[in-house]
């Protein structure tokens, strides 16, 4: 009943099951290395009851602030501790004010520090991430504990919209793409076909013409893959194009790694036509999703029909033609041909998977991956692959538990890149000498995550070097992808922390460190490509008069600098 008052008019059965599924428990998340993942544990009243108001305040709140707070995970982190509340004795007017204030938010800051020295944070907001993990889990008989499908049902039933769709994201308009995979999802966790939320759902999918037949691209691959949606309605994702040699401008290769690696395991899955084996729900969902009957859809004429509302760019010309050209190879494609694409296209998967950790480089094709080696190894059998089994010890890296329940993140996390930005926040205040533990602890999580070693073969599977350059992973180690932006930002970092007193040695190890990296970068012709804030980092250090770019005037920031200048040429 407490409950209910709190969420007010939005109640669901899912939001109660959320409830009593953590009652006398709570979300705890527990972090190594960079590796974040939540899990539920026993609590005390106090910190439980902390936790349900601050679902309950985001809910009431969520008309004017779609996205959480993180309240779950920063109240977990200072539960025990007596925060400062008292503002009267802070005058912002004067710079001592100003720097009292800047005091308390840092030590409220070093309070959420994980005990790597990273900070943690909700990367949520897209919402076409989690249904298919979920169609993944549900094909794969990956089991989801209750407590995280309840969760996840929470989290769709709070961010649906009024007129009853979901969006691309969070703050997005309904579209047919987000309402049919979201309710897709709901209909896989449990939630029941009579339920208000599936109701509503419904009425605004048969409102749009075709119902789902209109959703893009990707939403028809993952139908397909559920047995939903037919595969004659996909336009081609030819494994074949894995064959082609490097020179020609439809190599994979010469794709954006994001983009290349979603599409690699789904000419997998699309060249192998692997479907889920039908059952009660999956045929259920098949009357559900459309508006008409399913036997009577023209499905080849569903190809390249995506509902005006998800249309944001008309097909070209030159794409249609691509379109009916692969259309009419698919017709006639040569069987020995198709069968070494995939194996080609398998050893890139496994060679993804391998080099990630099972990670891979982001929840979407983390899902696919997972598909496609369930598929090779396990369809129809006893998951006993080991490959198999790493992809499932690795689904809970991209789970995120706050006030709105559980989502699945954009990438594993931005663990290095919150971490540098916090460095520059620290250092911008000038209190950086009074929190020298909390330095420490963050430069130790910055030396973990500096990509060392190469890719196994490389060039083979179009992967840069990591060998000199010593880049750094976005998120953690593991995930091992260099993002070259954030080891900029890192450059700027390694000249604010030198300057700390009673750090140098310290400071000469980051310096070391920094001049390795730009000598790296310079062999590797990579430093015209680097962004402003690191160009103008670059500014001060290669200036005529060095010390004058620091206030720390010693002579180991100016021997620093002189070595950086030389580095750079």
């Amino acid at each position: 009943r407490e409950f209910q008052c709190a969420y007010g008019d939005i109640v669901s059965t899912a939001l109660l099951a959320a409830q009593h599924c953590t009652m006398g428990k709570v979300w705890e998340l527990s972090t190594e290395r960079g590796r974040q993942t939540w899990k539920m544990v026993e609590a005390d009243k106090a910190l439980e009851e902390k936790h349900n108001k601050a679902c309950s305040d985001w809910v009431q709140n969520k008309k004017q602030t779609k996205h959480s707070a993180d309240r779950i995970m920063r109240l977990s982190k200072t539960h025990g501790h007596n925060l400062p509340t008292d503002k009267s004795d802070i005058d912002m007017n004067t710079p001592e004010g100003v720097r009292a204030a800047c005091r308390k938010a840092i030590n409220y800051y070093q309070l959420i520090q994980e005990e790597d020295g990273h900070w943690s944070g909700d990367y949520g907001g897209p919402m076409f991430l989690m249904p298919g993990l979920v169609i993944t889990c549900y094909i794969t008989k990956t089991q989801l504990l209750p407590e995280e499908k309840a969760e996840m049902r929470k989290y769709l039933n709070l961010h649906q919209n009024d007129d009853g769709g979901w969006g691309l994201h969070i703050e997005g308009k309904s579209t047919v793409f987000g309402t049919a995979m979201q309710y897709t999802a709901l209909r896989l966790l449990g939630e029941e076909k009579d339920s208000q939320v599936s109701v509503r759902a419904r009425a605004w999918l048969h409102k749009q013409k075709g119902g789902a037949t209109g959703i893009p691209s990707w939403g028809k691959f993952w139908l397909a893959t559920l047995g939903v949606y037919d595969w004659s309605g996909l336009n081609v994702v030819p494994p074949e194009l894995w064959l082609l040699p490097f020179w020609v401008p439809l190599n994979p290769g010469r794709m954006w790694c994001h983009c290349r690696v979603v599409y690699l395991p789904m000419c997998y899955v699309y060249g192998s036509r692997k479907t889920c084996k039908p059952d009660s729900l999956t045929m259920a969902l098949r009357e559900e999703l459309y508006p008409e009957p399913y036997e009577s859809i023209d499905w080849p004429a569903q190809r390249n029909y995506i509902n005006s509302i998800d249309l944001y760019t008309p097909h070209s010309t030159l794409l249609k033609i691509f379109n009916w050209l692969g259309y009419q190879y698919e017709k006639v494609h040569i069987k020995w041909l198709r069968d070494w694409s995939l194996r080609t296209v398998m050893d890139h998967i496994h060679q993804e998977d391998h080099a990630t950790k099972y990670i891979d480089i982001g929840p979407v094709n983390k899902a696919i991956n997972m598909l496609a080696v369930w598929y090779d190894e396990c369809d129809g059998k006893a998951s006993n692959s080991i490959a198999f089994q790493k992809h499932q010890e690795r689904v809970r890296d991209y789970l995120w538990v706050a006030e709105d329940g559980m989502k699945m993140q954009g990438y594993n996390g931005s663990q290095l890149w919150d971490t540098a930005f916090a460095c520059q926040a620290i250092f911008s205040t000038g209190l950086q000498a009074e929190f020298s533990q909390c330095l420490t602890k963050l430069h130790h999580y910055i030396d973990i995550t500096q990509v060392l070693e190469d890719v196994d073969d490389n060039d083979k599977y179009y992967r840069h070097i990591s060998t000199g350059v010593k880049l750094h992973a976005k998120s953690s180690l593991e995930q091992s992808y260099k993002v070259g932006w954030a080891s900029e930002h890192l450059l700027c970092y390694t000249q604010l922390l030198v300057q700390v007193h009673g750090h140098s040695a310290l400071g000469i190890t980051a310096g070391q460190s920094v001049i390795a990296l730009l000598k790296a970068l310079k062999q590797h012709c990579l430093l015209r490509s680097m962004v402003v804030p690191a160009r103008f980092w670059m500014m001060g250090v290669c200036s005529t008069q060095s010390t004058t770019c620091c206030p720390c005037k010693t002579q180991t920031v100016a021997g620093q600098h002189m070595s950086l200048r030389a580095a750079l040429g």
